[in-house]
């Protein structure tokens, strides 16, 4: 065998090559801090909306919501209803600090809601509970358990809240 006939990698050989190639890119980008993160937003006052004016305008309250986020979120991120006070947002190779920018314009987009329903003006605010996959950490985590922590993270926000208007 020559060594030019060493060098051309065989067909199995190549398509071997390829995954190995983009997981090293992969992890390059991972340890520049370009992972998922995750960010899970409750209205604060859903609930309240909800006990006062019934199901159809919780409808209302989600419609506005959503499309009040989506103009927020840049085309390959994902957005879920989880609860009909809670929205599941899933952001795709960010850095801590445009997870931290997202965060702001989504907490912005409530808070730029009014809704008026049964003659009330409902101006909203929102909690958000974030989890970033961290910088240089390989494997990234799942986006299971970034939902996790995001989760957890929205409780202790909520608990800090009560906490200073207690």
């Amino acid at each position: 065998m020559s060594s030019q006939e060493k060098r051309q990698p065989q067909a199995a050989g190549s398509d071997r090559v390829r995954p190995i190639r983009e997981s090293i890119h992969w992890q390059a980008r991972a340890r520049h801090g370009n992972g998922p993160a995750v960010l899970v937003v409750r209205v604060d006052q859903a609930a309240e909306l909800l006990q006062a004016h019934g199901k159809a305008a919780g409808e209302q309250l989600m419609l506005a919501v959503t499309s009040a986020l989506q103009r927020r979120l840049r085309p390959h991120d994902r957005l879920a209803l989880v609860r009909d006070d809670e929205f599941l947002l899933v952001l795709g190779g960010v850095t801590p600090q445009t997870v931290r920018r997202i965060e702001h314009r989504v907490a912005e987009a409530v808070r730029s809601l009014h809704l008026s329903m049964g003659g009330r003006m409902w101006a909203l605010t929102c909690s958000i509970g974030m989890a970033c996959a961290p910088e240089g950490r390989f494997p990234m985590p799942s986006v299971q358990t970034l939902v996790r922590e995001a989760d957890a993270d929205l409780h202790r926000v909520i608990a800090q809240q009560a906490r200073r208007q207690a």
